[in-house]
């Protein structure tokens, strides 16, 4: 029979204990003991995603396109402020089986729910353009972080007109930040680029206006706006006059 005063004499025997991740002093008894998982978090997720991968217990199917996405909705939920908003509304969705997502790509609204279930998503030039709208949309702030911090390491002058653009159009006033400033700082590279030459008369104006513009003189903006009205000169010819009060006004104030 064991010593009663033993703690070991009445606890099972447990051959995980050894394999604690807490420690404790040996000359004295523990009222409670608190065990914090290292791998709860990745554990519930690889689960819920297996899940779904066997469509079990999924109480909601996602259609966009030809695509069929069973999911949960409370993982949807928890991921997407605009599936909540609707899942815990009197919206006629909140009760369905089905729902069709309209103005989503089934690939990308596939890419979006495995991001759900995984934390992880790849993001490349090609996916970002259908990634970021969608993000927007579902209002998953994490993947539009994600996409606006990917175009932000990949301005070059080619492209930084572009993605200012792409970035004004959904809201994301960072990446309209950087873009604008490498624009300026890198001003005569932009100006020989295809971009440049599309801008509209407005864009053209509020660029050539910045006092941040990394140019040796003046003459280096009013040659990059006569480029601009060259290109396309039958329709752009009466914006000369525009260009040149502008200029005038800009550097004898």
């Amino acid at each position: 029979m064991g010593n009663d005063d033993d703690p070991s004499s009445i606890l099972p025997a447990c051959s995980g204990m050894n394999n604690q991740s807490t420690t404790s002093s040996s000359s004295s008894n523990q009222s409670h003991y608190i065990h914090k998982s290292k791998h709860h978090d990745r554990y519930l997720l690889n689960e819920l995603a297996a899940l779904r991968l066997d469509e079990q217990l999924c109480d909601v199917v996602l259609l966009a396109g030809h695509t069929r996405i069973p999911a949960h909705r409370v993982v949807l939920s928890a991921c997407s402020l605009y599936f909540r908003a609707m899942f815990m509304s009197d919206l006629k969705e909140s009760r369905l089986s089905e729902i069709r997502m309209v103005d989503i790509e089934g690939r990308t609204l596939q890419q979006l729910i495995n991001f759900c279930y995984s934390g992880e998503i790849k993001i490349t030039e090609t996916s970002v353009q259908s990634l970021l709208p969608a993000a927007c949309l579902l209002q998953m702030s994490e993947i539009q972080d994600a996409c606006c911090e990917f175009l932000e390491k990949n301005l070059d002058p080619t492209n930084c007109l572009g993605i200012r653009a792409f970035a004004d159009t959904h809201s994301c006033r960072e990446l309209v930040r950087m873009a604008d400033l490498y624009t300026q700082k890198n001003f005569q590279e932009v100006t020989a680029s295809d971009e440049f030459l599309q801008l509209l008369l407005d864009q053209l104006l509020s660029l050539i206006s910045s006092d941040e513009l990394n140019v040796g003189s003046e003459e280096q903006v009013y040659e990059a706006a006569i480029r601009w009205i060259r290109y396309d000169l039958p329709n752009r010819r009466q914006n000369l006059s525009k260009v040149r009060l502008f200029e005038e006004i800009k550097y004898t104030t």
